[in-house]
């Protein structure tokens, strides 16, 4: 049987050029004392623009993610190039894997946005918030791969994500999050959602996300944190280890099953 392989975020919600925090990183790391999930490393890359002629210099101790991709610019073609660079590198490095997405805040949406290939166009003019990618892949040194360009096909070992505290609300987020009903994996990607119900700008989103997973269908599931908050495994109380223990083993069952 294949083991589950995770790959840590790519972004937080705080910029940290894929640290998860360290309640969400614990977490990570408790899944991991599993004998069938293990995670993967990072895959370091220099990140070339491709329309500019220098370098992104990456941020100091952080060589696999360039100073520039930021969660607040939204998930821009740069995020996107970089985010499937990363599941294309990760899924090849680790052929006999399952191979996931494990992300907090913005790190969920630009996961989204990589299984659908979409970028988001936030221009007032634009037609379609967000169009279909197009254009060359980068490989790891930052030059185009060949004989591979953008809409690209998901790796057959890309299992799915698990997404802690994902920013459901914003303009058109929750259409974009509904159209994974009609991808062609869908049944076959695994989309584990970790919530927590005392996030204070979003007291309604266990709620609202239980339905649209209902009205995706196919093979995803909400893990609701009591408790948590925006970062969701930041729990207070005398019950928090337990809540916590609680929703990693939800979380476990729902990879392995």
């Amino acid at each position: 049987r294949f083991s589950n392989r995770f790959y840590c975020s790519f972004l937080s919600a705080h910029y940290s050029f894929g640290k998860l925090g360290e309640k969400s990183q614990a977490s990570l790391d408790a899944l991991a004392t599993s004998p069938s999930i293990t995670v993967a490393p990072l895959v370091k890359r220099n990140y070339k623009e491709p329309d500019l002629k220098k370098t992104i210099p990456p941020p100091p101790n952080e060589p696999g993610f360039p100073k520039l991709l930021r969660g607040g610019n939204g998930v821009t073609p740069k995020v996107l190039l970089h985010t499937t660079t990363a599941m294309l590198d990760t899924c090849a490095a680790n052929p006999d894997d399952s191979v996931y997405f494990y992300t907090t805040s913005f790190g969920g949406r630009a996961a989204i946005h990589t299984i659908l290939q979409r970028f988001e166009d936030k221009k007032k003019a634009a037609e379609e918030p967000h169009p279909l990618m197009a254009g060359p892949v980068l490989d790891a040194s930052g030059l185009p791969r060949e004989g591979i360009s953008f809409p690209v096909d998901l790796p057959s070992n890309f299992a799915g994500i698990v997404s802690c505290g994902y920013p459901l609300y914003g303009p058109v987020r929750q259409d974009l999050l509904r159209s994974l009903s009609d991808h062609p994996r869908k049944h076959n990607l695994k989309l584990c959602f970790v919530v927590g119900d005392k996030d204070k700008d979003a007291p309604n989103l266990v709620d609202d996300m239980k339905a649209i997973i209902e009205d995706i269908g196919g093979n995803a599931k909400v893990v609701h944190v009591e408790g948590g908050k925006h970062s969701c495994f930041d729990v207070t109380g005398k019950d928090k280890d337990q809540i916590v223990a609680a929703a990693v083993e939800e979380i476990r069952e729902f990879l392995l099953k």
